[in-house]
This record gives structure tokens, sequence and C-alpha cells, in this order.
């Protein structure tokens, strides 16, 4: 089993100034070790506040009012080996993320592509407002997807499975992703498809019998796959 870490902001008379970064780790007794200072490469002389350790369990975000900060707090990302108990130099993550204001909080999907932030800002429906952030920089997981044959008597369907397969084209250019038969064993249709904007051909005895538009959109999808009906 992995170690568990508690991270947090203090501003106890030990620190580098103002409000810094410690870290915690939970030993086997189940007791919390004494609290270790994040160290000069996270905390400055002004205030550090807002860890935050990604689902990857390396990648740190925090923000500061000092590094290289644009004004107030910005938000940064710094690389933590918990090994080695060590932050590496943080990055600003910059405009549009960080703005003047004060950017403080920020909370990443598992694929470390997607993230939400909560911010004041011009196109607010209110006040604070919860915004959702790309990073293109990491590229777009794979999407699972499940179709089935859309057909009242599914005992026919099954005993009949290798009369069906599916042929999935890039709508822009009309390149082939790839052709699918069911599983013999549950009749599903499985495809792995990274987002884009596709066109699903469906065969029965190698006759083109359906064409649909899929379009798999850039963001975190279920591990469980989704469920497409192809009709027959």
């Amino acid at each position: 089993m992995q170690p568990s870490w508690l991270f947090f902001s203090s501003n106890r008379p030990d620190g580098y100034g103002g409000y810094d970064i410690y870290f915690s780790r939970k030993l086997p007794n189940g007791e919390w070790s004494s609290a270790k200072n994040a160290g000069p490469n996270v905390n400055t002389e002004y205030n550090e506040s807002y860890p935050y350790i990604a689902p990857d369990g390396s990648t740190f975000f925090f923000c500061s009012q000092g590094h290289n900060s644009m004004g107030g707090y910005d938000i940064f990302r710094s690389n933590w080996d918990a090994g080695a108990q060590f932050f590496t130099v943080p990055e600003n993550l910059a405009f549009p993320i960080n703005t003047p204001d004060d950017n403080k909080t920020i909370s990443v999907t598992k694929s470390g592509r997607y993230a939400y932030i909560a911010d004041f800002r011009a196109n607010s429906q209110g006040e604070c407002d919860i915004y959702k952030v790309t990073f293109l920089d990491v590229p777009a997981p794979y999407c699972v997807l499940k179709g089935h044959i859309s057909e009242s008597d599914s005992a026919t369907v099954m005993s009949e499975l290798s009369r069906y397969k599916v042929v999935i084209r890039e709508a822009g250019t009309k390149k082939q992703v790839g052709t699918y038969r069911p599983d013999l064993h549950n009749g599903l249709f499985t495809f792995i498809l990274q987002p884009g904007f596709f066109i699903v051909d469906f065969y029965t005895d190698e006759k083109l019998v359906k064409s649909s538009e899929l379009i798999v959109d850039d963001r975190e999808h279920s591990s469980d796959g989704t469920i497409l009906e192809l009709g027959k």
C-alpha cells in the first residue's frame, strides 16, 4: 500500500515567511509524522497556500504570492518525489489560467488533461464561478465505447454474430480507423478512440446497412465505456 501524505498551509514561526506549505506522512501505527516544511523551491517570504496533489501522485499544485506571480496569488505546478520528499522548482501556469487577480484553487482529473478552477472573471454568471481547463500539452485520453446490435430477438443476434461488422472512419478525411467484429461471448463491439468526429458504418453479410455520425468529446470519459446502439 502506498503511504498517505497530508499537505497543508500554516504560518507557524519556523517558516520562510507568511504562510508556508508543509507535509506529513501517515505512519504504520496510524499516527501522523511531524510536519516538514516543503522547502525553498515551494515556499517564499510571501504566502503559499491551497496545496493539491494530482491523481497521479506526483504533480503538485499550490498558490503563491511569491515566485514570479503575475499579481496577487497565482497557481503553480511542481513535481513531488515522495521517496526523496523533494519538490522541483515550480512553474507558473500563466495566462489564461492565472490573471492579475488572485488565483488559488485547482482540481485535476485522472488523465491530467483537464482541470477545474474557481475564479472571478468578466464572463462569470455571478461572482466566483467554476471553469474547465484543458491542458493542450497533455494528450487527450482514449475513450472506450461499447456497441450492441439493436434487435428484439437477442437470441437470434447471438447465433448470427459472424454476420456483423463495424467500420469506423474519420469524418473529414474518410480515413479508416478500424474494422471491428462483435465479441462472440457477449455480442458487444468494443472501440477505443481518441476525441474526434467519426462515421460509423454497420455491415451485415458484408453489405452496408447503416451509417451514423459519432462525436467523441474532448473530456474525461468513464472507464466502464459508453454504450452505443448499432441498428440492423
